[in-house]
């Protein structure tokens, strides 16, 4: 006897509605960006809090350097990149210690430069100008960086304090990190050292934060300024 077939069910088929999708792939977007955002921040915080590269601290005014020592006050002697941005909140504290102390230390902003390139029209440039304005200061150019490395600067910002004996009682930066201005212990402890108007047992050092300095091919790293002023890439 046969069994009458039963009549198929029609299939039901689900549609995902558009605005279902649209809020979906939204968050997901959403969710990248925060992803990458908060990458890109921490990015920002390590490179900011990053130092330049160590350097060996001098024990006395190199005999070979063509910049003069001051003979009667502490002389100051600040290593510049003229396109470092990083630099700006160095000669903004150096401004901010200069009003506290007796009497102004005499300051020399070298500005190191490529052999290729006019510093008059290279090191044209707002750190320029800023340091210009510093009381009681001179401004010399560094081709390929020749001077900093005697001295033994290798990143911009780099700030050193010699006595009149050619002693240096300072060496580093006068910030905690790149582009940050305010007052720090190393600004302090720059500003006690200049008050004291004698050498300390040793020399204080700190880290400095900025970009490389234009140096002698031999001492070169791989950070530098570009043209733009931009920290952090190749020159």
């Amino acid at each position: 006897m046969r069994i009458p077939a039963q009549p198929s069910q029609p299939r039901t088929r689900t549609t995902k509605r558009p605005g279902f999708v649209a809020v979906h792939t939204s968050v997901l977007l959403t969710g990248v960006w925060l992803a990458l955002a908060i990458a890109g921040f921490i990015g920002l915080g390590v490179y900011a809090n990053t130092p330049g590269r160590p350097t060996t601290g001098i024990l006395r005014w190199p005999s070979d350097s063509g910049l003069a020592l001051c003979e009667h006050s502490p002389t100051v002697v600040v290593f510049l990149h003229p396109r470092c941005d990083c630099s700006h909140a160095t000669l903004a504290n150096l401004a901010r210690a200069l009003p506290g102390l007796s009497a102004a230390p005499r300051i020399i902003g070298v500005l190191g430069h490529p052999l290729d390139k006019d510093p008059e029209d290279w090191c044209v440039g707002s750190l320029r100008t800023s340091l210009s304005r510093l009381p009681n200061s001179e401004l010399r150019f560094d081709p390929e960086g020749v001077e900093a490395a005697r001295f033994g600067a290798t990143t911009s910002g780099h700030v050193m304090v010699f006595m009149p004996t050619s002693e240096p009682v300072f060496s580093g930066g006068l910030t905690i990190a790149r582009g940050h201005e305010g007052r720090n212990g190393a600004l302090d402890m720059f500003v006690r050292l200049l008050a004291a108007h004698e050498a300390p047992p040793q020399l204080t050092c700190r880290p400095v934060f900025g970009c490389e300095l234009v140096l002698p091919k031999v001492s070169r790293g791989h950070e530098s300024c570009d043209a733009l002023g931009s920290c952090g890439a190749e020159s």
